[in-house]
């Protein structure tokens, strides 16, 4: 879901069905400067236990995002604790807890 205005495009993808993507619009007057804003916003229902979220956010002031008028989305895969955006691969490692 993406949003573009004359200063920018925000943007949120999230590449699982079990939660919910939207751009939030703020009370009026909560940002003069700017008003059209809009906030990316992910929100769901989990089960208890582990989960590892994937989310892709856009702020893009510069329209660098876009190639011939059109927002490219980067390819994003996960498999075990390897995550892959576009051609770079990433190994997760999990926090330790307190």
């Amino acid at each position: 879901m993406f949003y573009q205005t004359r200063v920018g495009i925000v943007g949120i993808v999230a590449p699982t069905k079990d939660l919910t993507v939207t751009l939030a619009t703020p009370e009026p007057n909560t940002n003069i400067d700017f008003p059209k804003t809009r906030i990316p916003m992910q929100t769901g229902v989990l089960t208890p236990g582990t989960h590892t979220l994937v989310t892709l956010f856009l702020g893009d002031r510069e329209l660098e995002s876009l190639v011939h008028g059109h927002i490219q989305v980067l390819a994003v895969q996960l498999a075990g604790n390897q995550l892959t955006i576009a051609d770079h691969p990433i190994t997760l490692t999990e926090w330790p807890t307190v």
